[in-house]
């Protein structure tokens, strides 16, 4: 996997590798690999607030800030696509 940057400067976190199929002033469409996928709820509690525990609670599972909190106790890597609706 490849790093990331940005325009606040290089991120650490990993970046799924991808085959670049077309690319614009606009946009760029790109091939990723086969993922999976990751999805956790939360209710709005000031908006941003909610959202934290969410990611919070991905964090726990993956062992970001402390022993993992999954079946294998494994740390996961944690990766550039996060997203928020």
């Amino acid at each position: 996997m490849g790093a990331a940057l940005s325009i606040f400067g290089k991120i650490n976190e990993e970046s799924p590798h991808f085959s670049l199929l077309k690319k614009t002033a606009e946009y760029e469409i790109r091939r990723y690999a086969q993922a999976i996928a990751v999805e956790t709820s939360y209710e709005a509690e000031h908006v941003l607030g909610g959202q934290g525990k969410s990611f919070m609670s991905l964090a726990k599972y993956i062992g970001v800030m402390s022993k993992p909190e999954n079946e294998r106790e494994e740390k996961i890597s944690m990766t550039v696509r996060f997203v928020s609706f």
